[in-house]
């Protein structure tokens, strides 16, 4: 059931994709403009989200991985509100046989918080082989289009509301630990592999909602 989002609300995103019987999920999180005006609705966060991101995540991922979609979920202040899902199914566009499925591209986050809680990392899923170089590093197409990816993230995204206005929303580090949001100021690229273990083949198959 789609939900309304306010002023200053901040809201979880999942971003789903797949490759063949394994997900990668990468959580970002998005704050709306403080401030007054009507609710922008989660179909439109969410529409907004799949149409700036799918072609970018299909452009770093081979032809047997596939962006999925959107979770979306208000960042809880009271309690914990349900998460909405809205597919966008999108194949992926590069040559080649995947990676290993726990290898990732790495998007490093920068932000006003100085110090190990300001920053973030968003480790993107299911590189291609063909953008490996023989010394086992991303290639520089590879960081390129990876890079493209990172600054549509932390571009900020105009969504409309209930009454057509466009409402801004901008990417922003959370920590759990110290319940702070804070804006991101830089968004980096980096130019050697990652690696999220719960991605392999060995272990519980992570499933994908969307």
């Amino acid at each position: 059931m789609a939900f309304d989002i306010l002023p200053g609300e901040a809201v979880i995103t999942r971003v789903y994709c797949k490759n063949y019987d394994q997900i990668a999920v990468n959580v970002l999180h998005y704050v709306r403009e403080p401030g007054v005006g009507p609710a922008v609705t989660s179909v439109d966060y969410a529409g907004v989200v799949n149409s700036v991101l799918s072609s970018l995540y299909a452009a770093v991922m081979p032809t047997s991985a596939e962006y999925r979609g959107v979770g979306v979920q208000l960042l809880p202040v009271g309690g914990i509100t349900p998460v909405e899902y809205y597919p966008a199914p999108n194949p992926g566009i590069v040559a080649g046989e995947s990676l290993p499925k726990q290898v990732s591209g790495v998007i490093a986050l920068r932000s006003t918080v100085g110090g190990r809680s300001g920053r973030g990392r968003v480790y993107v899923g299911f590189p291609s082989e063909a953008d490996n170089e023989s010394a086992g590093k991303p290639s520089v197409s590879y960081v390129q289009r990876l890079q493209a990816l990172a600054d549509a993230l932390n571009s900020p995204l105009t969504v409309p509301d209930i009454n057509g206005t466009g409402q801004v929303f901008s990417l922003h580090v959370y920590s759990r630990l110290l319940a702070f949001l804070a804006d991101v100021t830089q968004v980096v690229a980096r130019d050697r592999w990652g690696t999220q273990r719960r991605r392999g083949d060995f272990g519980k198959i992570n499933t994908s909602p969307v």
